[in-house]
């Protein structure tokens, strides 16, 4: 068996609502150094992502020289076309005629491509994700079995998930934020969810605020988890930890810089909240930090790490260091969710998934048949490979080119 075609799509889609991270980001105020340190430094400039205001990705086709077919997903989410030249370039010359089923070997060789110059993170391991899921999908067809199987079998057939993306209150916050705040909360809680997380990282009297606001709605369970987005000192970031242990939240999320390595080992060993990561997602530097003493759940994304491989091998890492592991997802199309759920079914030590909640032109759409959320669980889809079909002729209503 070989690969014989691959085919890459990009697709652009309207948001059926707004996307929480087109408000997440603020202006720096220079006021703010007097009012509410926290809020002010590191700088708002440092940590200001780009959001389009249109849901974007990349699906990967691939068929084999006996027809066999499997579908991947790429992260898009900006300059998706990147991720389409860094396949069409580089990936698929390189991966053509190989046999699908030695996904290991294919994993090394397209992170080999560019090992040399640096590569470890970035926008060449999103592109090639969508090959090594498409190559699951195909092994499982192939084996007649369920991608989880082929991972080792099924720990679960239902993945705890919890409401993704919740803005939090600004500085200068009224109480009509407030109540839309609630009102959020309250539509997260109705679909289901029996978790959520809060967008943070606006000064800690603020992120307070914030949270004690969902609390209200929420109860006092720890079901109210927050994501600071790097966006805090170590200071800064410890102070907001101790306030939010009195409170019971769940974790507190990315609160410093990416590469503020020390930072992150001592905080995870300072406060009895969990502190998590989504900006590592290599293997090895997420081993380095173990070794030196950390207790950080990192949370890698099938999208961004490469693959369902690198990140079963960073749970399986965890594991060893009894940590647990939790994947991040985002924004991306209904194959991402797919490919975790089979993952995290096949994890020991698996916690809990993040879900972008809101509603997703690139959902249940796409597919000829849905993945089921039920009382904030997914059902592992139970078919050979992923477990679900892609309609073509629904992707191609979004196709950019």
């Amino acid at each position: 068996m070989k690969i014989d075609k691959i085919e890459v799509f990009v697709l652009r889609a309207t948001y059926e609502e707004s996307y929480w991270g087109t408000h997440y980001v603020m202006e720096e105020q220079t006021e703010m150094f007097f009012r509410d340190y926290s809020a002010a430094y590191p700088l708002m400039v440092r940590s200001k992502p780009l959001y389009e205001p249109a849901l974007q990705t990349v699906l990967v086709k691939i068929t084999t020289d006996d027809g066999v077919v499997g579908w991947g997903e790429s992260k898009g989410v900006v300059a998706p076309r990147a991720a389409k030249a860094i396949l069409e370039d580089m990936v698929i010359p390189c991966v053509i005629d190989m046999n699908p089923l030695d996904i290991a070997l294919i994993k090394e060789r397209m992170a080999g491509l560019m090992r040399l110059r640096g590569h470890v993170q970035g926008f060449h391991q999103e592109a090639t994700s969508g090959v090594e899921i498409a190559l699951w999908d195909i092994k499982g067809k192939v084996a007649g079995l369920p991608v989880y199987s082929l991972l080792g079998g099924a720990f679960r057939d239902r993945i705890p998930v919890y409401a993704s993306g919740i803005a939090g209150l600004d500085p200068g916050y009224t109480s009509v934020d407030v109540e839309q705040l609630q009102n959020e909360v309250r539509r997260a809680l109705d679909r289901g969810f029996q978790a959520l997380k809060l967008c943070i990282g606006k000064g800690v009297e603020t992120d307070l605020a914030s949270f004690d606001a969902a609390r209200e709605v929420v109860g006092q369970s720890n079901r109210i988890l927050v994501d600071a987005g790097g966006r805090y000192d170590y200071h800064a970031a410890l102070r907001l930890a101790k306030e939010l242990e009195k409170r019971n939240a769940f974790w507190l999320e990315t609160p410093l810089p990416v590469d503020d390595f020390q930072g992150y080992i001592q905080l995870s060993l300072a406060t009895s909240i969990p502190i998590a990561n989504d900006m590592i997602w290599t293997t090895g530097m997420i081993c380095e930090m173990y070794r030196q003493g950390a207790k950080v759940i990192f949370i890698p994304e099938v999208l961004k790490a490469g693959g369902i491989l690198e990140c079963k091998q960073i749970a399986d890492l965890a594991d060893r260091f009894h940590m647990p592991y939790a994947p991040h997802v985002s924004q991306g199309s209904m194959l991402q969710f797919v490919a975790t759920a089979h993952l995290c079914a096949a994890v020991p030590n698996f916690l809990i998934s993040e879900y972008w909640w809101q509603d997703n032109p690139l959902g249940n759409h796409i597919l000829n048949r849905p993945l089921v959320l039920q009382d904030g669980h997914l059902i592992v889809p139970q078919e050979p490979g992923l477990g679900v079909e892609v309609n073509e002729a629904a992707i191609r209503e979004f196709l950019v080119e």
